[in-house]
């Protein structure tokens, strides 16, 4: 693309992440010329692929797990063959032992011990019979339905690490949407007779996964997008976003600007896309905006001499004293 070039009547598409990608391609299939502007030099997000010495790491694990058809039906559809059905393997680690997760009746009952699961039963049984009326936390949403000792060991701890908050600063609201499914009972059952069904997420055995990392998937749309004579622009970040009555009219990157465009869909961080406005948002919209908190995370990766040096698909660290998060494999 030509610098400094402007282009009237098409969708511009803001972001070349899994949103922005899955929004353009669907766009496309139905017609419309799209644009997808990326900052970086590759797409894919935080679900990109990274290669590097003929080595590919994900960022994450990126699971690919849904109840939705049109949702599987549609990863299905970009990939084929290439989107393998991958067996689970994954265990946590606490107190100085493993345990397997998806939870398994014996072997909770034997890394726990009776007097820590005695704890445990007596906790949730407590929690059951006197519950917090009012749940504003995440902390207090598990406490009820898990037991307060549970939450101690197996919640606090990992969900600190990851997101870099007090779990009484978490809402309860996304403790539900989070761990929906998911309860005492539930895991109880799910450990000694199985997650039949995957009727919980979070217990779930299977699962797809790209041949080549989650990057595989966002190339392929990408590509997909190109071929029905859409654009996915890389190093194009987006400086300007300029609105009239309500409209926008023109996006601005450093070396193009697109006029007047029939819709504008935007995957960037809501703190990013206030900030470009133009004119500027009110004061206190802003200001609202510069107050929302987004989680960085530091992916450390290792190549190792050796194969199969442990067969878990990731093992999650709960131990407090151990400053990770998660182990990839």
């Amino acid at each position: 693309m030509n610098d400094h070039s402007t282009q009237a009547g098409r969708t511009v598409v803001l972001g070349g992440g899994p949103a922005g990608l899955t929004a353009a391609y669907l766009l496309t299939k139905v017609g419309r010329n799209v644009t997808v502007l990326e900052a970086e030099d590759q797409i894919g997000g935080l679900a990109k692929t990274v290669e590097r010495d003929g080595y590919r790491f994900d960022l994450g694990g990126h699971r690919f797990f849904t109840k939705s058809v049109e949702v599987d039906t549609l990863w299905h559809e970009v990939l084929g063959d290439e989107f393998l059905k991958r067996p689970r393997m994954s265990r946590i680690y606490w107190n100085n032992r493993y345990l397997d997760y998806p939870l398994r009746g014996p072997d909770v009952i034997k890394k726990l011990g009776p007097i820590e699961l005695t704890r445990c039963i007596a906790s949730y049984a407590r929690a059951a019979l006197l519950p917090k009326r009012r749940e504003e936390s995440f902390e207090d949403w598990v406490s009820n339905r898990f037991g307060r000792r549970l939450f101690q060991l197996f919640f606090k701890s990992y969900t600190e690490k990851v997101w870099g908050v007090s779990t009484t600063e978490i809402r309860a609201e996304w403790a539900a949407q989070r761990i929906k499914g998911l309860s005492f009972f539930s895991a109880a059952k799910a450990a000694f007779f199985g997650n039949k069904g995957n009727k919980v997420k979070s217990l779930i055995g299977e699962f797809n996964y790209p041949r080549f990392g989650p990057g595989q998937m966002w190339d392929a749309m990408a590509g997909a997008i190109e071929q029905a004579h859409g654009g996915v622009l890389l190093e194009s970040p987006v400086t300007s976003v300029e609105i009239k009555a309500g409209k926008v009219v023109a996006v601005k990157t450093p070396t193009a600007t697109y006029e007047n465009p029939d819709f504008v869909i935007s995957s960037l961080p809501l703190r990013a896309i206030v900030a470009m406005a133009s004119p500027a948002a009110p004061a206190e919209v802003l200001e609202a905006a510069r107050g929302l908190r987004y989680r960085d995370f530091l992916t450390v990766a290792l190549v190792v001499d050796g194969e199969d040096l442990f067969p878990d698909n990731w093992i999650y660290i709960h131990e407090p004293a151990v400053q990770v998060g998660r182990i990839d494999r």
